[in-house]
């Protein structure tokens, strides 16, 4: 019996290791453009969650390799989970130096599992303190909203109501805090 390959067929068949990054390398550009934008612009951070994405689905692709119609669909939106997660760690985070900072406030002394030791708690102090000076740099307008936000956690409607003010001012306001506030700490 004949191993010839089938008629028509020129090429090997590839392997799923192998179709996986023939179709990941496709993607990239389009996932590293997403993940930038997504990350606002930190790279360092748009290569983690691309690296953690292509690690996802070369995990998940032998399963779902025959039913995958659309792979840069799946892609992207494994993408923007990863983002989320990664916004998500970011937030825990805050809620847990802003924790921090309360103790220290009363004068307790915590060192969490995520400080190895008292110099790392002084660190996260000091960023603290140096956010807490730069926000006096924004004008009343922009400082309000952004403290009624994201310290009081207050909507954006109702911020709206107290400042006499539309939601798509407060929200303009808020933006703006945020990134005169990314700049100057930049400045730092």
């Amino acid at each position: 019996m004949c191993e010839c390959p089938p008629q028509g067929l020129t090429h090997p068949p590839r392997l799923p290791e192998q179709e996986f990054w023939r179709w990941w390398l496709k993607h990239r550009p389009h996932l590293w453009s997403l993940g930038l934008r997504l990350m606002q612009g930190n790279r360092a951070e748009a290569e983690d969650v691309l690296s953690i994405t292509a690690l996802k689905a070369h995990a998940n692709y032998p399963h779902l390799a025959h039913r995958l119609l659309k792979p840069r669909e799946w892609l992207t939106t494994l993408l923007r989970n990863v983002c989320m997660d990664r916004y998500r760690e970011r937030q825990c985070r805050g809620e847990f130096l802003s924790t921090l900072d309360e103790s220290h406030a009363q004068g307790l002394t915590l060192l969490p599992p995520g400080f190895a030791n008292p110099e790392d708690q002084l660190c996260v102090q000091a960023r603290l303190e140096s956010l807490g000076v730069t926000l006096e740099y924004l004008p009343q307008g922009l400082r309000q909203p952004l403290l009624l936000r994201f310290v009081d956690g207050i909507s954006y409607e109702e911020i709206a109501l107290r400042m006499g003010l539309t939601q798509a001012n407060v929200r303009k306001r808020v933006q703006l805090a945020r990134a005169r506030l990314r700049k100057l700490m930049k400045e730092e």
